[in-house]
């Protein structure tokens, strides 16, 4: 009898861990809890501002909310329950618990409804940690289901081992918008003993994609079809010197300016290439067929324009600065979209080719690139070499097909079979933007889209610095934007026009990214910084705007600097009482003109002070009857570099100091002593002097 209680014990004792492991599978550590939630990348000053307040606005926030309290939406998109979000990469949803506690699985419920732009995340990551600094990625959920398939509510499921924690991440990716309604994290908030340890995921420090192979600074040039305007898309030799060489502004030769081309097609809205369809994916016209692309083609190869004339550019250029070599040229790879429409014969088999696949689509940027390069090979151009490709989607959608990426990876591994790079150009934050390595290409740059703030006015320019951040943390370049050429013509929007674009310089000087692969947007027709180079240096507007083009230059070769004013003042201002006084200034700034000088009045003791206009002077009215020492302290900025303060020190009714000697001087000068050695040289003289006298009397005597 007591050894079947004692069997009974001991099996009872072994069951225990189990109960207890089972349970512990069970029981959600977060119902009700508080968690912090974040960006993934800071955008605090962009999509952050998006909506008005429809979308989450809690970044960097410790909230109970809608993610923890129960509330399932029933999978109605109207729901209440459910927590919206909008782009910024991906989520970090963080709990921070007292105690270690054991975790093995998460779940979380998200809305596919790709009619209205709400995406099932293409991950879920569940992370661990035990400082809240440092990350474990303990698993990872990923949707089963096509993104362009019908709606539904997606369930992330992830179970794992069971690990000791006591910070919990949950992490979602919100290529455009999100809907989450509850996250659940299952394990145990008592330890058995029996749970892992983790180590955290190694870093990757941050750095700048710097060239694409020996290629550093890109310039955009529209070309092709423009039926509404096309000498705007026609490019002349007179039009493209500026880019290939720095001018000076009576137009000579000084150096060299861009270190390549890329040439892309003109799209619009408001036309079409002759099949109906364009070069880029629009949710407008359908996708173009192969006979578009080869209209297209056509207008690269014209003479006197384009290609052509960037090579009679080059070669005047290269001939004046004793260069030789040939400056590298990047194509457009148009966009091949996914559709059952008939792109093509591509063999001349007399059959069609299609797209419905990625081995199809695959096929016609095979075509392509083998047409383009004979073609250009066939030109003979003299001083050219196409090195390789401006990919035409600046974003790898995984919604547009069931097999996207698969396709961006067939098409950039085929072409770099063939010899060519293909660089990435992902407007800000878009799908692709943090993976384009894995995705195949061999550079990438980001669009930071701030210049055009009239468009997105959830933007403003101190983005840039969040920008400079997460380039560097996805290894990524930049594309500097100027705005529209009209921008730069109309008096009302010069300067907003001018302090985007320098901001974009600015803060790449301060961050580091001037030293990172850029392209350079401009607009077709020749372009802004066309506009810049010819600028008529006679007028106010004019020196603004070829200086644009200078420090453009300097950018380019690395040498680009903006320092604050300097204000240079004396040492007091010594001024008459009861009297309005002017206080003359030198304020200068090397890096700005006039205009572009802030100066202001920040305060003043002792009386009234106003700066004018010209900022030369400040004019100064003492209180009545004051007389002594006050100060006036003025803030100065070029608008780029932070504030600099300035204190004038202003004696009222007091008499300026003297500088004479007289005036100066509280003590008689020292005197010098009495020069006695002076005087022995003197005797001594002079007894030689007598000695020789005598001798000569006496020797004339006799």
């Amino acid at each position: 009898m007591k050894k079947r209680i004692l069997v009974c014990i001991v099996l009872l004792a072994l069951c225990i861990p189990f109960a207890v492991q089972t349970s512990a599978e069970n029981e959600n550590l977060v119902q009700g809890m508080a968690y912090t939630i974040t960006n993934s990348v800071p955008t605090n000053h962009s999509y952050s501002n998006y909506g008005g307040g429809q979308f989450d606005t809690e970044d960097g926030k410790t909230i109970a909310g809608k993610l923890t309290d129960g509330v399932r939406s029933g999978g109605s998109a109207n729901d209440s329950a459910w927590y919206d979000m909008f782009r910024s990469r991906s989520r970090y949803v963080t709990f921070a618990f007292d105690e270690p506690v054991a975790v093995c699985g998460m779940s979380a419920s998200f809305l596919h409804a790709p009619t209205s732009a709400y995406y099932a995340p293409r991950y879920v990551n569940l992370l661990l940690s035990e400082d809240g600094e440092n990350w474990f990625t303990a698993g990872t959920a990923a949707p089963d289901f096509a993104l362009n398939g019908a709606g539904k509510v997606y369930e992330a499921n992830i179970s794992t081992e069971t690990y000791k924690t006591k910070y919990v991440r949950v992490e979602f990716c919100v290529d455009i918008f999100a809907k989450c309604d509850e996250i659940e994290i299952y394990g145990s908030k008592t330890l058995s003993g029996g749970e892992k340890t983790f180590s955290p995921d190694s870093k990757k420090e941050p750095a700048f994609c710097t060239s694409l192979g020996e290629i550093s600074d890109i310039i955009k040039i529209y070309n092709g079809y423009y039926p509404s305007s096309q000498d705007r898309a026609n490019n002349t030799v007179e039009e493209l010197l500026p880019y290939v060489a720095y001018l000076s502004a009576d137009g000579e030769i000084k150096d060299t300016m861009f270190d390549a081309v890329a040439f892309v097609p003109c799209v619009s809205t408001d036309w079409t290439y002759p099949s109906g369809g364009t070069l880029v994916k629009t949710s407008k016209y359908p996708s173009a067929v192969q006979s578009d692309w080869v209209y297209y083609t056509d207008f690269l190869f014209q003479s006197d324009y384009d290609l052509d004339a960037l090579n009679q550019a080059v070669r005047q250029t290269y001939e004046t600065l004793g260069i030789e070599g040939k400056f590298p040229v990047l194509l457009t790879m148009p966009y091949v979209a996914a559709n059952t429409k008939a792109f093509g014969d591509l063999d001349g088999d007399g059959k069609q080719e299609y797209s419905r696949t990625a081995e199809e689509r695959t096929e016609i940027v095979k075509w392509y690139n083998e047409y383009l390069t004979k073609r250009f090979a066939d030109a003979s151009f003299s001083h050219l070499e196409f090195v390789g490709y401006y990919w035409y989607s600046e974003e790898v959608n995984y919604t547009w097909s069931d097999h996207e990426a698969e396709f961006v990876k067939s098409a950039t591994n085929a072409l770099e079979e063939a010899g060519k790079y293909v660089l990435y150009d992902p407007f800000y934050l878009s799908t692709g933007f943090d993976h384009w390595e894995e995705l195949g290409f061999d550079g990438a740059v980001m669009q930071p889209n701030v210049a055009f703030t009239s468009d997105r006015d959830y933007f403003d320019t101190e983005m840039l610095w969040e920008f400079a951040e997460t380039i560097g943390a996805y290894n990524l370049g930049v594309e500097i934007e100027t705005n529209e050429p009209g921008f730069f013509s109309n008096a009302e929007t010069l300067d907003e026009a001018i302090y985007n674009y320098e901001r974009y310089l600015y803060v790449g000087a301060k961050t580091g990214y001037m030293d990172a692969l850029h392209t350079f947007y401009q607009s077709a027709g020749p372009g802004t910084i066309y506009q810049f180079c010819k600028a008529d240096a006679k007028t106010p507007a004019g020196i603004r705007l070829r200086r644009l083009y200078d420090i453009t230059y300097q950018f380019i070769k690395c040498t680009y600097e903006n320092e604050p004013p300097v204000l240079d003042i004396p040492e007091a201002y010594y001024i008459p009482a009861d009297e309005k006084t002017t206080l003359e200034l030198n304020l200068t700034d090397l890096d700005s003109f006039g205009g572009d000088i802030k100066a202001e009045v920040i305060s003043c003791e002792n009386g009234r002070a106003q700066l004018a206009a010209t900022k030369k002077y400040v004019i100064f009215l003492p209180d009545e009857g004051f007389v002594g020492q006050t100060k006036i302290v003025l803030s100065v900025t070029d608008s780029h570099n932070e504030p600099v303060e300035y204190t004038l020190t202003v004696n009222v009714g007091i008499e300026e100091p003297q500088t004479s000697l007289d005036a100066s001087s509280t003590t008689e000068p020292e005197s010098e002593p009495f020069p006695w050695n002076l005087v022995v040289y003197i005797i001594a003289g002079i007894a030689v002097l007598a000695a020789v006298l005598v001798v000569l009397f006496y020797g004339k005597k006799k």
